[in-house]
């Protein structure tokens, strides 16, 4: 019957012996039948769209009121960086990022090596340091910001002027001056977070300071709290102040910040040296590493080993009475491996 045909098929009906009346009467019971096929998969079809279109509304409803609830600021955010992605042709990532102090020592060798004629730079006029509370802001480094930062309260901007001329020693009075050097002095050799809690800092100034401008690269504070005392990693009075100071010398040198940044990346720092090398005749070798030093014992009162010669990897020898290299170079053929610096980008 047609019942049946549903399930048992038309091709199969149609290979039934049969009589031509019954013939007949199959075929059309069959076209019902896929006909009524048709349409049930049809209603199933539209029910799936049905429900699928109710489950998409809410979401998008929910999408919407996310939208709505999110706060300007955010969507500001979002704005701003689909900007930067659609000019992404006018900016670079740098893989190696360095600054460059204004007044530092690899500024001044620039110069005298004459190097510096072949780079350009990019001043970096501001300092900004993410909080975990108030997230990021604006590090005041010059007095004139000092005066108009909206980060700080009037008590907190006394005292960093203050801590700024102790550091470097510019008080008004000559009391000033000694007391701040003796105190100075009291603390030379201990953390420098004890150092600016005897100065009762606030929590924030206490990080400006630590982070943005001695430009120290652990966690300071974390150490005091678990009282590890003086440990390894905790910079000392005296190191601060050298660190402070070379800061404060940058600042206003060439901008009203206190950095430099190599406009084409810190590559070109090398490919400056080697433009000058080639000028006066040097050498290069391609694709070819240390494979070994050769240290010379130690003589006499002098302890320390002298590098007298590198075997790379070729075999060759190259002797010389002074080798400028990484670290890392030496690392794998030296007892201890020298420590390196950490250099970051704000």
């Amino acid at each position: 019957d047609a019942d049946a045909l549903e399930f048992v098929g038309a091709e199969a009906i149609r290979s039934t012996w049969c009589s031509r009346a019954s013939q007949s009467r199959l075929y059309g019971a069959v076209v019902a039948a896929e006909k009524k096929q048709e349409q049930s998969e049809e209603q199933d079809d539209d029910q799936q769209q049905q429900q699928q279109q109710q489950q998409e509304e809410p979401e998008e409803e929910n999408q919407k009121k996310e939208e709505e609830e999110e706060p300007e600021e955010a969507q500001e955010e979002t704005r701003e960086l689909d900007a930067m992605l659609a000019t992404r042709g006018q900016y670079y990532v740098d893989l190696s990022p360095m600054l460059l102090f204004s007044k530092g020592e690899l500024v001044r060798l620039l110069i005298r090596s004459d190097v510096g004629q072949y780079l350009e730079f990019e001043p970096v006029d501001d300092v900004y340091m993410h909080m975990q509370n108030t997230g990021i802001q604006h590090v005041p480094i010059s007095k004139s910001a000092v005066f108009q930062s909206g980060e700080l309260t009037m008590l907190e901007k006394r005292q960093l002027m203050k801590l700024l001329a102790a550091v470097m020693g510019n008080a008004r009075t000559e009391a000033a001056k000694e007391a701040d050097a003796k105190q100075l002095q009291e603390f030379a050799e201990r953390p420098f977070v004890q150092y600016l809690k005897a100065r009762r800092l606030s929590p924030k100034l206490t990080a400006f300071i630590l982070y943005s401008i001695a430009l120290v690269n652990t966690n300071q504070e974390q150490q005091q709290d678990a009282q590890l005392g003086d440990s390894p990693t905790s910079i000392s009075t005296a190191d601060a102040r050298k660190r402070m100071d070379i800061f404060m010398q940058s600042v206003g040198r060439y901008s009203p910040g206190a950095f430099l940044y190599p406009r084409y990346g810190v590559g070109e720092l090398l490919q400056g040296y080697c433009r000058l090398c080639a000028v006066k005749g040097g050498t290069y070798m391609l694709r070819i590493g240390p494979e070994a030093l050769i240290l010379e014992p130690a003589r006499g009162d002098d302890a320390k080993k002298r590098i007298a010669g590198i075997v790379l990897q070729g075999g060759q020898i190259i002797t010389a009475d002074k080798f400028v290299f990484s670290p890392s170079y030496a690392a794998p053929f030296l007892e201890s491996s020298p420590s390196e610096g950490i250099a970051r980008c704000v």
